[in-house]
C-alpha cells in the first residue's frame, strides 16, 4: 500500500495490529518534500483520535515525539474537547519553542545576509572610489612595456602590470599567481 501512496489504509491496518509498527511506518515513509508522505504522522494521529475507542496515550506520544512533523493547528483541531490540557502541555511547549527557534534562526539568517550585503557594498564603494587611468602611456610595473589592450592587474598603490607578468612572477617564485591586494584583473575596455 505504501508504494501506491495509500498511507492511510496502511496505517489503519498497522495501528490496529501494533501501534509501534504504525509509528515505525511513519518514520520510514515520512518525506517533507512529498505531499502524500509529509502527511503520514498527521494521518496516524487522525486514525488514533477518530477510532471508535480513541487511543489517547498513543496520540499524545505521537504528538510529543513528532511535534515538528505535524501541523500544530490541524493537530489541535483534532484533539477532543474533553482532553485535559495537562496531557498536551508538553506538546504545546515543544511547538511554541520550535516556532521561536525557527523565527530566531530566520532573523539571524536575515541579519547575516544584511551584514554580508553591507560589507559587499562597502567593498564595492572602496573599489569605485579608487580608479586608475590606463591609456597608451601606461606602463607595466614589471616589464615596463605599455599595457595597451592586454589583460592587466591593478593594485591598491595604483600600479598596474600585465596579467602575464604577474603569472610569470608567481611561477618564478613558486607562487600561485594570486595576490591578496589585487583590486582588478581584466582587460582594458
Amino acid at each position: 500500500l505504501s508504494k501506491l501512496d495509500r498511507h492511510e489504509q496502511a496505517l489503519v491496518i498497522l495501528s490496529q495490529r501494533d501501534p509501534r509498527k504504525a509509528v515505525e511506518y511513519c518514520h520510514e515513509h515520512y518525506n517533507p518534500e512529498n505531499p502524500a508522505a509529509s502527511e503520514v504522522f498527521f494521518l496516524l494521529l487522525k486514525i488514533y483520535l477518530n477510532d471508535s475507542e480513541p487511543k489517547i496515550k498513543e496520540a499524545i506520544d505521537l504528538l510529543n515525539n513528532n511535534f515538528y512533523r505535524i501541523d500544530p493547528i490541524r493537530a489541535v483541531a483534532l484533539l477532543p474537547d474533553s482532553l485535559p490540557l495537562n496531557l498536551v502541555s508538553s506538546y504545546l511547549v515543544n511547538v511554541m519553542h520550535n516556532a521561536c527557534v525557527r523565527r530566531y534562526d530566520a532573523e539571524l539568517e536575515r541579519s547575516l545576509a544584511r551584514a554580508e550585503s553591507t560589507r559587499a557594498m562597502e567593498r564595492l564603494l572602496r573599489v569605485k572610489e579608487n580608479f586608475v587611468r590606463v591609456d597608451e602611456s601606461t606602463r607595466c610595473k614589471v616589464c615596463s612595456a605599455e599595457i595597451g589592450n592586454a589583460p592587466f592587474e591593478w593594485y591598491p598603490d595604483n600600479s598596474v602590470e600585465h596579467s602575464r607578468c604577474r603569472q610569470r612572477r608567481a611561477v618564478g617564485t613558486g607562487g600561485t599567481g594570486t595576490d591578496r591586494h589585487l583590486l582588478y584583473s581584466g582587460n582594458f575596455v
